[in-house]
């Protein structure tokens, strides 16, 4: 699988429809629904967050299926799963 377009990604609407982009303003995507379009401009972000929690040294804290949850979020968005 490839890899994402590196984020941060940024929102800007259109007539017609939201358009994410990410750097250098490389087209992302386009959606209808604003609240769609706010949920994959965060994407690199979420996925930041979630493997600094994940392998931050703490994550033994997380009650096992929080863990278990949390590892296959990121396997998923990094096509292991």
């Amino acid at each position: 699988m490839s890899k994402h377009t590196p984020g941060p990604w940024h929102l800007a609407s259109s007539i017609v429809a939201w358009e994410v982009y990410g750097q250098n303003d490389k087209h992302v995507v386009s959606v209808a629904n604003e609240a769609t379009a706010r949920l994959i401009a965060a994407a690199p972000d979420l996925l930041a967050v979630a493997k600094k929690i994940a392998f931050s040294g703490t994550a033994h804290k997380l009650p096992l299926a929080q863990y278990q949850d949390l590892m296959a979020v990121i396997a998923q968005v990094e096509g292991e799963r």
